[in-house]
């Protein structure tokens, strides 16, 4: 394991993401192991997001506007980008029993009322890539800091190959960036301002 991250998802208030040395990154939900079988804790459902190349996995986040998206920060790789991933569809993966205190219409809101503006699908270099990469970005450059803007499903802040500080707007399939040359080795958003 190299990294983690929670997910801010209301409806799965257990489910984290680990990135591990070689690239692939497993969701993975704590509450199924409540359900063990005769006192033995098990892993519980794993979703494996994989990597074309295998490098490490530097840094994760999560969108709390919208914590179906999840943005993978990679070692640099010839001819290979970080990633920007739409986990929607591996959330059936992960329904054990919903707790009583959720009630259904909340469940589906949150699965379907998606905050707007929808991240853009770009289109994929490779074949290969998996159909929930969204967008691919900073190809042959280390990220090694993300983090997206608080109130924000679009606005992402990434620490590039120990020289930029880059904040990328994701509205389009092709993002606009804008640079800042200082050494970034972690980045912090304040939950109160957006700013």
């Amino acid at each position: 394991m190299k990294c983690f991250a929670w997910s801010p998802d209301p409806v799965f208030d257990d489910l984290f993401a680990v990135g591990s040395a070689s690239g692939r990154v497993d969701l993975i939900r704590l509450e199924a192991t409540r359900v063990a079988r005769n006192n033995v804790l098990s892993s519980g459902p794993v979703v494996t997001l994989p990597v074309r190349n295998s490098r490490s996995c530097n840094v994760l986040a999560f969108c709390n506007v919208d914590p179906n998206y999840l943005a993978v920060g990679l070692d640099k790789v010839r001819g290979d980008s970080s990633l920007i991933w739409d986990i929607q569809s591996a959330t059936p993966s992960f329904s054990l029993s919903l707790p009583s205190t959720l009630d259904e219409e909340a469940v589906s809101n949150a699965v379907l009322g998606r905050p707007q503006p929808r991240m853009a699908r770009a289109d994929v270099i490779s074949h290969r890539t998996d159909g929930r990469v969204l967008q691919q970005h900073a190809p042959t450059e280390i990220l090694s800091a993300l983090a997206f803007l608080p109130q924000s499903t679009h606005l992402l802040l990434a620490g590039i190959s120990a020289r930029w500080l880059r904040l990328f707007d994701l509205r389009t399939p092709k993002p606009t960036t804008t640079n800042i040359a200082t050494k970034v080795h972690g980045i912090a958003t304040s939950p109160i301002d957006p700013h």
